[in-house]
């Protein structure tokens, strides 16, 4: 089922805290902690209209003065909600600029503050840039308790942990999920148009089916006639962050309490558990104590990230640690491999391919999994992804991947799309495909890639094989020829192969290979 955002970490698990939450629909996106912000374009940051701060430290603020000038010359308001204090802290850092060439004829640019005590939004006011930033105080708005953000189709909760000072953590909570099956409303005749916005909105409100929506050239329909036909409804998507906070009880029962039944939580594992002294002393969690707290919440992935440098050449053993505490069970059947289903394939690949993995999940598997040698991949492959929330996930299945075929070590064609054509991946736009996934799934981009797909054609091989040592094990890997990629692979079985996209522009891209006969 579609989703109403995609979040996505910032900077890599070592860089900056940072969650960036891009709305599928009205060009709009959220940020949790305003960190180093390089990696977003202009574009992905002007469409921010709140960003949520855990705390004020400089690792997780350093991008503001960035947003701000971005938005300094735009009319769309800009919110972001912080810690008690952090009124004061913006109002000092707005006064350390110089506004003389700012005035009534400027644009009307604002920015609002919020302070949130751990309970409710305790302190507001509001920053305009014609009048060169002066602070307008301004009445809290009346929200519920541990509630920062209350919209049509989401909230954003709130809960104040202990860093040695108070550091937010952050759950985004769609309300109903409502999307659209295309093929029913052709099949009926049904035209897409305002009507459908009208009947969401009516449906997460709570309208009872007998509420009939208007339909141009139909007349009206009700709500139950269309709930199940041509919309499907659902629950909606939880996202947790978490970052920056001590191990301790209160904080314990108050991240579990955030992240419960999270679909996603993004949570910081700053060191291994056997350096849990460092980490006691700079207030922060371990690996080992965020896996805990994910599998105590029930959370369905989890992501680890705010890495501490001092591992900058092992982060794989935090993702590791993170994973095993997520998932024991997972450590258990890397080494145990479950019993094969009823048409061969092992269990954990169909609950994989059914439910999904974190990253760090699936790095654990595949760390499990015995190397393979580039011989035994001669031949055909069919090839499917396999989910961990990376942004390619069901983009080439979609696009009519169908798998690789390796005709010896030195001639690979790495992408065989339907109906056995090979494409050139030098050609593809991989960069703007993980920059923007939500452009690159869209039926637009789609049909682009139809029109488009015999001047991709590769006109000879893309890729050869040679053994590499990986993540402490020696196995096939294939390198593109004109392309910073590397796939890694592992065996299965005799007969299926995982596959490790690796790539400098984003996290791991797992995919599963099975031999044609």
């Amino acid at each position: 089922m579609t989703q109403l955002v995609q979040p996505r970490l910032v900077n890599p698990p070592e860089g900056d805290p940072g969650l960036y939450l891009d709305f599928r629909f009205g060009r709009r996106a959220l940020l949790f902690d305003l960190g180093d912000l390089a990696p977003l374009t202009p574009r992905e940051l002007l469409r921010v209209s709140h960003a949520f701060v855990s705390h004020a430290h400089m690792d997780h603020v350093a991008g503001f003065d960035r947003l701000l000038r971005l938005r300094l010359h735009r009319p769309r308001p800009l919110t972001i909600i912080g810690p008690e204090g952090f009124l004061r802290q913006t109002e000092n850092r707005l006064g350390a600029f110089t506004w003389n060439l700012l005035d009534e004829s400027s644009v009307d640019f604002r920015l609002t503050v919020q302070e949130f005590d751990g309970s409710h939004i305790s302190a507001a006011a509001e920053f305009r840039a014609r009048e060169a930033f002066r602070r307008r105080d301004l009445p809290p708005p009346a929200l519920d308790p541990g509630i920062v953000l209350a919209e049509t189709d989401f909230t954003v909760e709130s809960t104040a942990l202990d860093h040695k000072v108070p550091s937010l953590g952050f759950a985004l909570q769609e309300r109903l999920r409502v999307n659209v099956w295309r093929s029913a409303l052709d099949a009926r005749g049904l035209p897409v148009g305002p009507w459908i916005d009208a009947a969401k909105t009516a449906i997460r409100a709570g309208a009872p089916d007998e509420r009939c929506i208007e339909i141009p050239g139909h007349g009206p329909m009700r709500l139950g006639d269309l709930c199940g036909s041509v919309l499907q409804v659902g629950a909606g998507q939880r996202v947790a962050y978490v970052t920056d906070a001590a191990d301790t009880a209160a904080n314990r029962d108050r991240i579990v309490g955030l992240a419960r039944d999270a679909d996603q939580l993004f949570i910081e594992a700053a060191f291994l558990e056997a350096d849990r002294d460092l980490a006691t002393a700079t207030a922060h969690l371990t690996a080992r104590s965020a896996g805990e707290l994910a599998r105590a919440a029930g959370a369905r992935r989890v992501s680890g990230f705010h890495h501490s440098a001092r591992y900058s050449e092992d982060a794989g053993l935090l993702a590791a640690e993170l994973a095993a505490a997520a998932d024991p069970d997972a450590a258990t059947d890397a080494d145990n491999p479950p019993a094969s289903v009823a048409n061969g394939e092992p269990n954990w690949v169909r609950r994989w391919r059914r439910s999904g993995l974190s990253t760090e999940a699936a790095l654990i598997r595949f760390d499990g999994l015995p190397s393979i040698d580039t011989g035994e991949l001669i031949g055909s492959w069919q090839g499917v992804g396999l989910p961990t929330g990376h942004p390619l996930d069901g983009l080439l299945e979609r696009l009519g991947w169908r798998g690789k075929r390796f005709e010896s070590e030195d001639r690979v064609d790495p992408l065989i799309f339907e109906p056995g054509v090979r494409l050139d991946p030098a050609r593809l736009p991989m960069k703007t495909a993980l920059r923007w996934p939500r452009l690159a799934q869209s039926p637009l981009s789609r049909a682009g890639f139809s029109l488009l797909r015999p001047a991709l054609r590769a006109h000879g091989p893309a890729a050869h094989l040679a053994p590499i040592r990986f993540r402490g094990c020696t196995s096939a890997a294939m390198i593109y020829d004109r392309q910073p990629i590397t796939d890694h692979f592992r065996r299965i079985d005799a007969t299926r192969v995982l596959g490790l996209m690796q790539t400098r522009m984003a996290p791991p891209y797992f995919f599963l290979l099975r031999a044609e006969e």
